[in-house]
């Protein structure tokens, strides 16, 4: 040992002295390298004592790497003080003999900073640190990794930056600790300890997908660091889908308001500037391709400019924040909020049903009366709770093989035979070696988990935590280790883990399946919901951690897991188990991101495969299992395909397959945003009505009718143009009293769009039209055609009501009629009658051949989702919006594209034209309106419009006006005629404002709808509304439009609840509800020259209704 060893090396006796023997009083914390306690040094300086786990390197390698240790010296960096690196021999026993085996004394002693780490400050939502020392800290974790980065010999990786390694000293500088522990480690043990704990949240993606390291990996590390210094702890990353621009703005705003709201802030601007650099700065860090992201000397030359700026005071920023876009115009690999909160961003409110609170207590009565049984007596009640490891050992045969029920990823399940008198059978899971640190709070959260009840919960009834000595064979010798061995004992459930069942398909009928489904379901909502300390979520939902009863009840195990492990440690298990890969929600897998919304994805997955018998592809290479999702997408949609999985379904047996598959679906979106909650899911599974259910179960399968009806026309006459698509409607005019089942089928199915057979039941005295479309076509096909469709019809059920008829019976109803005898058949007035299809060509229609009667769709295989649809006056004209940041013009009499607009990658809610400028407007999801000329295909300008995405537009047919609304809770009014100048801002709903529509009769005036569930009536000289409505509506408003009847003005408004209201204007009261959709409407239009309102519904039908008698006309569903 030479000088500078023997200065800086503190024996193990004097480090456990001054650490009180390494008690808990002197605990400081513990981490991924071990724990670290407090104590005095010599000189009576407080320290840190940090003691090492075991590691590979001998002591020469590990002195070699100490001593580069002690040489590293800056500000920024914790200080190594001194260490420890000793040898004990000891005797004891190794597989029945005495061996001499070496006991390894290792530790690191640092300087004690008071101030913790920034974590804890982090952490701590009543501490707010102002601007200047959230600078001051970034700033100086900057520049310490920027001293191991590029200012040594050989640069040192910290490959665990995180905010418990930053710590504070008493001027709030930041130090960066645990810097170079991989390289103390060794390489074994390093890889070990990252692939097993590593850090939610902070690892790269190119760590978490191939296991590169690189120094990339800690410039990842310090963006998510940045972004949650400035944003709130719970923060990583932009929400999904959002692109920097706007998370950039959405920041500044909100600095921009706090700054302000200081009293005599005098560096306001400068301040913004340096905010607004900083969050750039973190989002290029956190790049997925590690080749884009900056190098540390980058960003500190970049912090360094922003201090310039603010010492000259020679920078003032632009208030209109065009300069935001900056070189971030790439969508990011994104995550988490919606709005930022810069002190403090919680949690997605937990359990919040599409219905608001409303249900909240029918879903507690739902769960209660299908859990409510008799509980047993706790197994092995007469049994302390905290038992010994000999005794588990015992009772499992020493952990043969022969006793083991399954494994998870925190360890294996043994079959316990518990003494005499003690209980009978119990299933011991011994937790994976060194699993936990959490020796002082171990005992106390079993404790916790042993108190919860339910039903569907596994109970947890004994413990097992003790710490031992433990001989192993490293480098050539033997090496004692401490172990802690930790086991969870729950109930013995004979039927086992779900995977031992779940893909037999033989072995499980559709009803147990069902019973499964909903006994899970029901577990997981006592544990988000009903636990008094608040949602526990699971983290590790899988077959095998579902096990059954002897009554096939299910009971969720291995919850609450994380709160033993850690939620870091609890995700490194299980990414790294073969098979959970496929169950762990996308935000979990690859950043870290955890809320209740990740158990909803995990028990999609488990909905699909229990429903389908199929196993989850996650258990092979595809990680994401999105193959799997996809096969459920495309063999589980339709009733036929169904009954062929499950051909003795009975109707409701049916209904349920179908619920869970819409289910399991939306549960399993990739947007965590888009998942229902567990509250939706139990009420969906209950039978009752849940609107974002029925966006999918509408939309997934494509039936239509045929029955006891007028048909309309006999011959189906399609217009054919080569490589069109083309369609027919096929009115069904039911001229009876009961409602009435219809069936088309097709022999040769390959030749339409539409997939075959098609079903619809028909409401008595309605229409219901059907629109039948075929493939394109390369070669017409002769006027006398062969080709030939069958159309069943057949009386439903005697006095069934709207809310009964439904599709999926009638498949039923068709499917069973083949085992119903003559006479019954005849009973039912079971009719069938062929249709024959014929093609011509548009320009040879006559009075006999009605060109009406054929509906031409325009195809286009490279464009998205339609989000709005404008017709121009006098040319014929459609122009259409798109999801993707498309503007297309179409020729509807051509059928071709006349212009096509790529600006924006964002959704473009509205587009509208402006006819006498030749020009079209339109908003996007980011809130800028763009005007484009359409003559000539230039920009005319943009303007960053609204804070968030703008809902709709409205142009004034005189004045040089666009009225547009916006997610910002605004609507404004633009004045083209004076640059675009923003004119009015009209304030007053307090939710997102859906809709603008001016009214025809007064141009002046226009009509607002916000999901708040109002409508404002406005004018455009005020910025106060005139009228308010309160909406009459159960659900948030979508959709308005003014309307003249007989002399009157009126309102339509569509609502998410599925209605739509009539107001009088006059009276300023609600005049009739018009009802029968089944979902949102999410349109309303007057008819400009015949009395009819047409409503549109994400039911997949327009209804057409009498503006007099408000009566529905007919019902279109298209196919």
């Amino acid at each position: 040992m030479d000088n500078v060893e023997a200065a800086f090396h503190r024996p193990y006796k004097f480090l456990k002295e001054i650490t009180g023997g390494f008690s808990d009083e002197c605990l400081l914390g513990s981490g991924t390298y071990g724990k670290v306690y407090k104590g005095k040094d010599k000189d009576g300086q407080e320290i840190a004592v940090k003691l090492l786990k075991s590691m590979d390197l001998d002591g020469n390698e590990f002195a070699r790497e100490l001593n580069n240790l002690t040489k590293l010296k800056h500000p920024n960096i914790v200080r190594l003080v001194g260490f420890c690196d000793e040898e004990e021999k000891v005797v004891t026993d190794y597989n029945g003999k005495n061996i001499i085996a070496t006991q390894m004394h290792r530790a690191l002693c640092l300087e004690y900073l008071n101030n913790g780490s920034l974590q804890k400050h982090l952490s701590d939502e009543h501490h707010v640190f102002d601007w200047q020392k959230r600078y001051k800290i970034i700033k100086g974790v900057c520049m310490g990794l920027k001293y191991l980065h590029e200012e040594l010999e050989s640069p040192v990786h910290h490959l665990d930056l995180k905010p418990d390694n930053i710590l504070l000293d008493s001027n709030m500088e930041p130090k960066i600790a645990d810097f170079g522990l991989c390289r103390l480690l060794g390489e074994k043990t390093s890889k070990s300890t990252m692939s097993t704990v590593g850090t939610l949240g902070y690892c790269p993606p190119e760590f978490i997908n191939n296991q590169i390291i690189s120094k990339e990996f800690d410039i990842f590390s310090l963006g998510v660091i940045i972004i949650k210094i400035i944003c709130g702890p719970a923060v990583h990353s932009p929400d999904d889908g959002i692109r920097p621009i706007k998370f950039v703005r959405q920041v500044h705003k909100k600095w921009r308001g706090r700054l302000r709201a200081v009293p005599g802030h005098a560096s306001l601007e400068a301040d913004c500037q340096q905010v607004k650099k900083c969050i750039e700065i973190a989002l290029k860090c956190t790049d997925k391709d590690r080749r884009r992201r900056p190098n540390i000397g980058y960003i500190v030359d970049q912090l360094a400019d922003t201090e310039i700026y603010k010492n000259d005071k020679a920078y003032l920023m632009d208030e209109s924040q065009q300069g935001l876009v900056n070189t971030l115009t790439k969508e990011l690999p994104a995550t988490l909020m919606k709005e930022v909160n810069v002190n403090f961003v919680p949690e997605r409110e937990f359990g919040r049903s599409a219905f608001g609170t409303d249900y909240k207590e029918e879903v507690k009565q739902v769960v209660h009366q299908s859990s409510k049984q008799e509980r047993l007596p706790r197994i092995g009640s007469t049994l302390p709770k905290d038992l010994p490891a000999t005794f588990m050992k015992e009772i499992t045969n020493g952990f043969s093989p022969d006793h083991e029920l399954g494994r998870t990823a925190f360890g294996k399940f043994y079959k316990g035979v518990l003494p005499e008198g003690g209980g009978g059978m119990i299933a011991v899971k011994r937790l994976s070696e060194n699993a936990s640190e959490l020796q002082g709070t171990f005992a106390a959260e079993v404790t916790n988990l042993m108190g919860l009840m339910h039903e569907n919960i596994a109970e947890l009834v004994h413990y097992c935590h003790e710490a031992h000595k433990n001989v192993v064979q490293r480098n050539g010798r033997y090496v004692i280790e401490d172990v802690i061995e930790s086991c969870l004992c729950y109930e013995y459930l004979p039927n086992g883990s779900l995977d031992n069942h779940l893909y037999d398909t033989m072995s499980i009928i559709w009803d147990t399946r069902f019973k499964i489904i909903r006994g899970i379901c029901q577990g997981i909502h006592f544990l988000h919901m009903d636990l008094v300390s608040g949602p526990l979520v699971h983290m590790n939902l899988a077959p095998n951690s579902i096990w059954l009863d002897d009554n096939w009840v299910p009971k969720i195990a291995d919850f609450g897991l994380s709160r033993l492990f850690g939620q870091e440690q609890t995700r490194m298990y299980t990414v790294n188990v073969k098979g959970y890969n496929g169950y762990m929600a996308p935000e979990y897998l690859y950043r870290g991101e955890i809320s209740t919304m990740s158990d909803i994805y995990s028990l999609g997955m488990l909905i699909l495969e229990i429903t389908t018998g199929e196993k989850n592809c996650g258990y092979s290479e595809d990680r994401s299992a999105r193959n799997f999702v996809t096969n459920v997408h495309e063999n589980w949609k339709t009733n036929e395909q169904i009954i062929h999985k499950y051909p003795s379904l009975d109707p409701n047996g049916l209904q349920q397959v179908r619920a869970c598959i819409v289910i399991g679906l939306k549960c399993v979106e990739a947007d965590r945003n888009k998942r229902p909650s567990i509250v939706d899911i139990v009420l969906k599974l209950n039978g009752k009505r849940v609107p974002m259910f029925e966006q999918i179960s509408e939309g997934e399968t494509k039936p239509l009718s045929n029955v006891l009806l007028d048909v309309y026309p006999a011959q189906l006459r399609i217009p054919f143009k080569p490589d069109k698509l083309s369609s027919c409607p096929l009115r069904l005019t039911n001229v009876t009293d009961d409602y009435i089942a219809a069936r088309l089928r097709a022999k040769n199915k390959r030749r339409y769009n539409s997939e075959m057979p098609l079903y619809a039941v028909v409401p008595p005295r309605a229409t219901y039209t059907l629109v039948v479309t075929m493939r394109e076509q390369k070669n017409q096909s002769p006027l006398d055609t062969h080709e030939l469709l069958s159309l069943e019809s057949r009386i439903f059920h005697e006095g069934v009501g709207l809310e009964n008829a439904d599709l999926d019976s009638a498949a039923i109803s068709f499917s069973n009629s083949f085992k119903e005898s003559k006479e019954l058949r005849a009973h039912k007035q079971e009719h069938e009658m062929t249709l024959s299809v014929a093609f011509y060509s548009p320009e040879e229609a006559t009075p006999d051949r009605p060109f009406w009667c054929g509906i031409e769709i325009i195809p286009n295989k490279n464009f998205s989702e339609v989000m709005s649809v404008d017709l121009h006056p006098t040319e014929p004209w459609i122009l259409t919006s798109h999801k993707g940041g498309d503007i297309f013009i179409w020729d509807y009499k051509e059928l071709e594209i006349e212009s096509r607009f790529d600006f924006t990658q964002r959704p473009v809610y509205s587009a509208k034209f402006i006819e006498r400028k030749e020009w079209f407007v339109a908003g996007d999801g980011d809130g800028f309106i763009y005007v484009y000329n359409y003559e000539t295909d230039e920009k005319v300008t943009s303007i960053e419009a609204h804070e968030d995405k703008i809902t709709s537009l409205a142009v004034h047919p005189s004045d040089p006006i666009v009225i547009s609304s916006s997610d910002d809770h605004l609507i404004k009014l633009w004045n083209w005629e004076k640059g675009w100048e923003c004119a009015r801002i009209f304030e007053g709903h307090s939710d997102r404002v859906t809709q603008v529509n001016i009214n025809p009769i007064n141009p002046n005036s226009f009509a607002s709808a916000s999901a708040d569930c109002t409508i404002k009536i406005w004018n455009i000289v005020s910025s106060e509304s005139k009228i308010t409505l309160s909406s009459e509506h159960q659900d948030r408003l979508l959709c308005v439009q003014n309307y003249t009847s007989y002399i009157h003005q009126y309102l339509i408004t569509g609502s998410c609840d599925g209605t739509a209201h009539i107001w009088d204007l006059e009276t300023e009261t609600c005049v009739q509800t018009l009802k029968g959709h089944t979902n949102r409407i999410g349109s309303v239009y007057r008819h400009p020259e015949i009395p009819v309102l047409i409503t549109g519904s994400h039911d997949g039908t327009v209804r057409l209704w009498d503006c007099h008698t408000y009566s529905w006309r007919e019902w279109r569903r298209w196919g």
